[in-house]
This record gives C-alpha cells, structure tokens and sequence, in this order.
C-alpha cells in the first residue's frame, strides 16, 4: 500500500502529467495521421537551432528518472546528448514513441505546439521540393530526401570506357577500394557493383588483397622478432598478440617454420644439494636455541620452544629422507622415539636401554 501511494504521488507531479496529456494526445492523433519520420526529424532541428529554452533537456529528464521505469533514460550531458542526436538526424531505426514525447515536451511543451511546428516544417519541405527545377523529370523527390541533411558524397554512377578499364585494373592489382574511391571520385557502390559484374577481378582482388595483408603481417613478425631477437616465442606474441594471431589463422606454416629460428630458453643448469651442509647448519642453530632456552629455565625445553627460535625447523622436518644429525640431536635433548615422531636415522635408542 505504501508503495501504491508513494506511486500515485509521483504520478501527480507535473513533469509526468506533462507526459501522460501528451501520450493521450497522440493516441488521439494517431488514428487520423501519421507523421513522416525525417520530417519530425527536421521539425526538431529546426526547433533545437531556434534555442531559447530557459532548462536543459538533461533537468527535464531528471524528475521522470526517479521513477523505477525511467532509470534508463539519460544521466549526464553525454548520454543526453547522444539521446538527443539519435532524435534529429535522419532516422536509421525506429525509436520508441516515449523518446519522441520526452523531446516534443521538452522543445515545444506539448503535442499540440509540435504539430504547428511539423506542418510549417512540411509545408516548408514541400516548397523546396517544388523549387527544385534542376533535376531531371524522371527524378522524384520525397519529403525524405528533401528533409534529410546533404553531404557531399559521391554518387553510384554508370561506368563505361576507359575509366571503366582504368578502375578494373587497378582493382585486379588489389588497390584498396577507399583509396580507388578518393582518387575517382566515385561511390563505393560503384566499385562493388562492378566487382559483382566482374567475378574474374573480384577474384583477382580478393587474391591481391590476400596476397598484400599476408606481406603485411609477416613483415610486422620480422620487424618484431628484429627489435628483440633475444626474446622466446612467447614472450614475443605477448608483445602484439594481434599479429601472432592472424598469422596463426592464416598463415600456420610459415609461422611454425619461423618458430624454428628463435632463440630457445636457455636451460637453467640445476646444482646438486649440499644435504650434509644443510644438516650441519640446522643442528648448529638447533643447540644454540637448546642453549639459550635452558639458560634461561630450568626443566625440559618443548617442541613448540624450538620451533619459535628456529622458524625454519618445522618446514625442515618435513622432508623425512633428511636431516639425520638434527633429528637425532632432537630426539635426545627431547626424550622421544625417532621411530614415532622424529623418524631418527641413528639407532642410539636400541642401545641406550630406552625400551
């Protein structure tokens, strides 16, 4: 119930009834017109070039984002401006009607001013389209066209003669098709629909193009293993592991092959063990612990006394195999069997008369 209340308020504030009214109207509005996307779309630019909004879309936004349903919308001033820009550029998608209403409430305040806006916006587009004498009669112009921003972008257009020669062979020797584009003034469509209708090229520049990334890459792995020749296989992938990588797709045996050639880790030789030395050394630190443990009190000296003057001990006795001077030392000065906790090596128990 609480929650139910808590809803219900938010529901009362202006900003959600502002959205609420304009939902209404355009369920309204949507059984006797529709509108045509890139003329809403210049309807908003149009409006945003105009300016004089005293609060900026992101204060307007944030009120309807405390609510559980709106978390998504836009935050910061980036997001809020992506939002925005996905609204008036010429539509790629259709975009869900709340973002449209949520743009309209904050540029116009509600639907009824929009519409004014889009049919001044329309009738503006109709005169251009009208205006335009340049075009050729069987050209037809939309509100689309007419709305969406020009760019000065080249065109798909009919190749023939020796330009159509020029730009296969260029093609067949594998040139890039953007920089046959830049140097021809000519669409990309252009290039791909000539491509189509010439399978043999389109071979041939699939093939150069092959051909050109694979000397590419392969240069790229020399350069690399030049700049470091002492390092591994390895260590040299983890260096650019985007080349690595594409050569091992592409081009797995002459990667293995140049595996070959790199210098192998060298081996690092292993010294045997001086046990005896170490044995020594132990029992040396085991009776000056002995020592200063039973210089300090009288009675037996404990396990757990040696183990904190001698921290390595412990660690010591777990090799079972070693050791053989310290644990007979340790089974004396401690009064215990070798065989059942120490393992001791020498059989001075048997002759003591410890039994």
């Amino acid at each position: 119930m609480i929650q139910q209340a808590s809803s219900q308020k938010l529901w009362l504030r202006p900003a959600f009834l502002n959205l609420a009214n304009n939902v209404i109207d355009l369920a309204v509005i949507g059984r006797v017109m529709s509108l045509e996307s890139c003329a809403v779309a210049a309807t908003y630019r149009t409006a945003v070039l105009q300016g004089g909004r005293s609060a900026s879309l992101l204060d307007r936004i944030e009120p309807l984002r405390r609510f559980h349903l709106f978390e998504s919308l836009p935050k910061d001033e980036k997001s809020t401006e992506s939002f925005m820009s996905q609204l008036i550029r010429p539509p790629r998608r259709s975009i869900h009607p709340l973002k449209h209403l949520l743009l309209i409430d904050w540029l116009f305040d509600d639907l009824h001013s929009f519409l004014k806006a889009y049919d001044a916006e329309v009738a503006r587009l109709v005169q251009r389209v009208a205006s335009t004498t340049s075009r050729k009669p069987d050209k037809q112009v939309s509100l689309s066209n007419a709305a969406a921003p020009t760019k000065n972008t080249p065109r798909p257009k009919r190749l023939k003669g020796e330009l159509k020669e020029v730009l296969l062979s260029k093609l067949g020797k594998g040139i890039p098709k953007q920089k046959l584009c830049e140097e021809l003034e000519i669409s990309i469509s252009t290039i791909n629909r000539l491509l189509r209708a010439n399978p043999v090229t389109n071979a041939l520049a699939i093939e150069a193009r092959n051909s050109r990334e694979l000397a590419e890459h392969r240069a790229q792995w020399r350069y690399l293993h030049n700049l470091h020749p002492e390092l591994g296989i390895q260590a040299l992938r983890n260096i650019i592991p985007s080349i690595y990588a594409w050569l091992y797709r592409n081009d797995k045996a002459w990667l293995m092959a140049k595996e070959q050639t790199f210098v192998k880790p060298a081996k690092v030789e292993k010294y045997p063990v001086d046990w005896e030395a170490r044995d020594s050394r132990l029992l040396s630190m085991i009776r000056m612990a002995y020592e200063a443990i039973t210089g300090l009190q009288r009675g037996p000296v404990t396990t757990t006394e040696l183990y904190a003057r001698v921290p390595m001990l412990s660690s010591c006795l777990e090799n079972r195999n070693r050791y053989p001077a310290s644990r007979a030392f340790l089974s004396t000065v401690l009064h215990r069997s070798k065989s059942t906790v120490l393992h001791d090596h020498v059989q001075c128990g048997k002759a003591s008369g410890f039994r």
